[in-house]
């Protein structure tokens, strides 16, 4: 056997401990802020490989053990994994997203693709899975540390934050706190995510503001639905006018509204990408209309209607107007032009035209809504 042994003068591991201290999701031994699952996982390829992971202390020190065969005699063939075996892997993996995927719709039918989600989390991986799993459904930006984090939730007003609570420059409790006492931000649903599993930081998160406190690792089906359901909550409690969305449309177009899906698919993701990136593109142009995005989109214009509102739940057309508009706000917001710069900057013939439709889709007139 080949043995790599670790050692250092650390605090120790207690005997009681070290009963436990290669099973899954321990907290808190000696680190703070682990996912429990390092060692469960270390020891358990040690195994898989005919080898062993060990923990020792030697007067002040602390020694690990890992032993491995020196030579692959002592394998078996069926220890290699086979073609057979991983084309079932993939096919297990596919059906659970399937069942993830009908289970998301039973709780949250409308499509919240166009909603941002902000996660704030320091390590990589961690936020890699996150990134993966919400991204599948929501829009999604990630910051790595609390003050990066702080301002990009400022900036960009999500319809979520999800934020870890041991981050290099500061805790979550104080960014939560913080973003409580903003008007802007102070409504955003907020999820804490942690591996401090305590009930003594779970009461603390709740004090500083946060909506639900969650253990990592996460059951991602959980997360998700509870995402849904504080998002839904959110939006039914109050839609203010100064945070445009996506799917906001006025009394007079909610006719043609049909039900939207929600997304999942990546090929249906890169066609709203597309789109949104030639109408960015276009939109000071008064004459860029339905048909010249469908010739963009190498797509007959039937089919480009057809695709477009089965996927917005509204008209493309609607869709190209609502979305001058949240960009109209936006530069409202800025407060650098006028209010006749913004309506020739996003694409409407004339200012007239422009507080009409702005004034259809906010509820309230440009002058009123930049003065806010």
């Amino acid at each position: 056997m080949l043995l790599v042994k670790i050692a250092n003068t650390g605090t120790g591991i207690s005997p009681e401990q070290q009963e436990t201290l290669f099973q899954p999701f321990m907290h808190g031994y000696v680190s703070q802020g682990g996912m429990g699952i390092g060692l469960y996982n270390a020891h358990e390829m040690a195994r898989l490989h005919h080898g062993n992971l060990t923990y020792a202390r030697d007067q002040d020190t602390n020694i690990f053990t890992l032993s491995l065969p020196e030579n692959t005699d002592v394998y078996q063939a069926s220890d290699f994994k086979t073609t057979i075996a991983v084309n079932a892997d993939k096919e297990d993996e596919r059906q659970e997203q399937e069942q993830m995927d009908t289970l998301i719709r039973e709780v949250q039918p409308e499509a919240f693709n166009h909603q941002k989600v902000i996660i704030i989390e320091d390590d990589p991986d961690m936020m890699l899975q996150l990134k993966e799993t919400i991204g599948r459904y929501f829009t999604v930006s990630g910051y790595m540390s609390g003050d990066t984090g702080y301002e990009g939730v400022r900036k960009e007003l999500p319809a979520l934050v999800l934020c870890d609570v041991m981050l290099p420059d500061r805790n979550g409790y104080s960014i939560v706190r913080q973003l409580r006492q903003e008007e802007n931000t102070r409504d955003i649903p907020v999820i804490m995510l942690t591996s401090l599993d305590d009930e003594e930081h779970q009461i603390k998160g709740y004090e500083s503001g946060a909506d639900d406190y969650m253990v990592k690792p996460c059951n991602y089906r959980l997360l998700i639905i509870r995402i849904c359901q504080l998002i839904r909550w959110h939006e039914g409690r109050e839609t203010p006018p100064q945070v445009p969305v996506r799917q906001e449309a006025s009394p007079a177009t909610l006719s043609e509204h049909s039900q939207p899906v929600l997304i999942t698919s990546t090929a249906d993701k890169r066609f709203l990408s597309r789109m949104d990136s030639f109408i960015d593109e276009h939109f000071d142009d008064p004459n860029f209309n339905v048909d010249q995005l469908a010739t963009l989109m190498c797509i007959g214009r039937t089919t480009f209607y057809g695709k477009a509102k089965e996927l917005l739940g509204i008209s493309p057309r609607r869709y190209l107007i609502n979305q001058r508009l949240n960009k109209a706000a936006q530069l409202l917001r800025d407060g650098t032009l006028s209010i006749s710069e913004v309506s020739y900057k996003t694409g409407f013939s004339s200012p007239q035209y422009f507080n009409r439709c702005f004034k259809d889709h906010f509820g309230t007139s440009p002058s009123q809504y930049s003065k806010k």
